[in-house]
């Protein structure tokens, strides 16, 4: 018989050994990147803040063998911490077809999250207002993205005449024209131009901001009735691991760029 006692020191050693190679991994690959079978399935997990167009929904429900979605509201968060962010793997914030705020204590633990190196959607002017979280009362000494998520948003506000914010609701602009890609990118892998010119231009509502510090573009907006230039996609990354996908468009509408937005960050 061995020693019991050496045998006891031998298991508590290999127990140790395996905590720290999965701490090890999880500052390797990220704490939302690692997927780790005790803890999840095979699905990639997608929290929805807001609400999904039909494009993004039927997308979603089409790759259902591949994606688990849930829909909250921002309010249904607003006491959210990074802890119930983190169990998933993509957050889509898309409040385009809704009130288009988020809590203090919401747009930290975004903001945390992503810095963390979570995976976030962020569509149109969502989550441009901060909520008092008081009958439905928004803050009204300021508006975007820096206010509400800190500087992860590949997106930003410019002044528009009369120094209104341009991605404040109303200011949207009715866009006739093509999507075109800007550089190589895995989300718009078969995509030059959509639709092909053999199709009809989309006819959307956009807004008229500029790329925020350190974001890069996409794609861009081939716009047929205005001459100005309007991003379409943009990206911006957080050390170490953390991404952001703007969509200046409901991404509902483009099928295969958005299945491949999903393809690339999870």
């Amino acid at each position: 018989m061995g020693n019991p006692k050496s045998n006891k020191n031998k298991i508590v050693a290999v127990v140790i050994v395996i905590v720290l190679l999965i701490i090890g991994g999880l500052f390797v690959f990220g704490f939302n990147a690692l997927s780790i079978p005790f803890f999840s399935d095979s699905h990639t997990q997608i929290l929805v803040i807001g609400q999904l167009s039909p494009g993004e929904r039927l997308t979603l429900d089409n790759l259902s063998s591949l994606y688990t979605y849930r829909e909250r509201t921002a309010k249904d968060l607003e006491s959210s911490s990074i802890e119930e962010l983190d169990y998933y793997d993509i957050i889509i914030l898309d409040q385009s077809l809704s009130e288009k705020s988020v809590s203090a204590d919401l747009g930290a633990a975004i903001e945390k999250y992503v810095r963390q190196g979570g995976k976030l959607i962020l569509v149109l002017n969502s989550a441009t207002k901060q909520s008092l979280g008081i009958n439905g009362l928004n803050a009204t000494d300021s508006i975007g993205w820096k206010t509400t998520m800190g500087d992860v948003s590949p997106a930003d506000c410019v002044l528009l005449s009369g120094n209104t914010p341009s991605c404040k609701e109303g200011n949207e602009i009715a866009v006739v024209g093509r999507i075109i890609r800007t550089q190589e990118h895995p989300i718009m892998a078969g995509v030059y131009m959509a639709p092909t010119v053999d199709q009809e231009p989309y006819s959307l509502l956009a807004l008229p901001i500029k790329a925020s510090a350190g974001a890069k573009e996409i794609a861009y907006f081939d716009v047929e009735n205005t001459p100005q230039r309007v991003p379409a996609i943009l990206e911006k990354t957080s050390f170490p691991f953390g991404n952001v996908i703007y969509f200046n468009y409901d991404p509902g509408r483009t099928v295969n760029i958005f299945k491949n937005t999903l393809e690339y960050l999870k």
